[in-house]
């Protein structure tokens, strides 16, 4: 949490210097003068011909004062994911749930997978038994292992749709 407030404090810091740079490169224009001014093309105006003269068509440069902001939104907030307490049997399921998700049963960070086990959803909703809940953060523990030992027996009793804590924890 510490460094979300260095970050937001740094973020705060560069907003004003930004802030600076515009008011001093704004403070003069190129003639060194009031605001800074950026040409426009010029207005053609055509004078009807009379007996006396001849059409003529004359130019008159103009300047446009632009003044241009920035808004910078803050970081959205994103409530914290909801902690369930760590289970520990010692089981390979307790095991490889607290390598994938530090034994956190109810885990879901928003970053596509979710649950002790780190269920994909198309695997989860593969897997997992008809009641279960939709999404893997909300089954309990044991509606978790039991979808486990369905993939896991689909893949030959390999843990292979593991694989970082597969090597981690030398499963087969």
């Amino acid at each position: 949490m510490r460094s979300r407030g260095v970050l937001a404090g740094l973020f705060a810091i560069v907003v004003l210097v930004l802030a600076f740079v515009y008011v001093v490169a704004t403070a003069k224009g190129a003639d060194g003068e009031g605001e800074s001014t950026v040409p426009q093309p010029p207005v053609v105006t055509t004078v009807p011909k009379t007996v006396e003269s001849r059409p003529t068509t004359t130019t008159a440069p103009t300047t446009t004062t632009v003044v241009t902001t920035t808004t910078v939104a803050p970081p959205p907030l994103v409530a914290p994911p909801p902690v369930a307490p760590v289970v520990s049997t010692g089981s390979v399921w307790d095991r490889l749930a607290q390598c994938e998700a530090g034994g956190n049963w109810a885990i879901n960070t928003g970053n596509g997978y979710s649950g002790g086990l780190q269920w994909v959803p198309s695997t989860w909703t593969a897997y997992k038994a008809p009641g279960d809940p939709t999404m893997a953060w909300q089954a309990t523990r044991e509606q978790q292992i039991a979808a486990g030992e369905r993939l896991l027996a689909a893949s030959g009793g390999r843990f292979t749709a593991w694989p970082g804590c597969r090597a981690k924890l030398h499963l087969s």
